[in-house]
């Protein structure tokens, strides 16, 4: 798929976003989730970024993602992908869940916008449950 330069500008941005998401993981893991997960709302009196749209938002996290000189894991690209959401006042919550595999917990992350994931969704999501409500909306309409 050709990448426009709308396109472009968006898998840039969610690089960034991407970076930073890993960065404050990394030195300030509580802080980060807390952040990301606070009821508090951008100003939503001004209208949506025409800029992008959250299927573009998502499909730049995605690309930036798969180009990054690191793996990104589900909490990081969750994380970007709401700082962005925030960025442009588009509506989306950051889910996270655990499940008990054996003896050993795992944990995934996911994006949900509208009452649907959006992000990091599929089998990884339906496989573990809610551990406490980590679903505050990142905005509101």
């Amino acid at each position: 798929m050709r990448v426009g330069p709308g396109d472009s500008f968006l898998v840039l941005a969610a690089a960034g976003a991407l970076a930073a998401s890993r960065v404050l993981l990394r030195w300030a893991p509580g802080w980060t989730v807390r952040l990301a997960a606070a009821p508090g709302r951008p100003d939503m009196s001004r209208r949506p970024s025409a800029a992008g749209s959250t299927s573009g938002l998502v499909r730049a996290v995605e690309r930036a993602g798969r180009r990054c000189p690191w793996r990104t894991t589900c909490l990081e690209r969750a994380v970007a992908l709401v700082l962005l959401l925030v960025i442009h006042r588009r509506a989306g919550r950051l889910a996270i869940g655990v499940a008990r595999s054996g003896g050993a917990l795992r944990a995934h992350a996911w994006v949900e916008a509208d009452g649907s994931v959006i992000l990091g969704g599929g089998a990884a999501a339906a496989d573990v449950a809610s551990l406490w409500p980590l679903t505050a909306p990142c905005n509101v309409d």
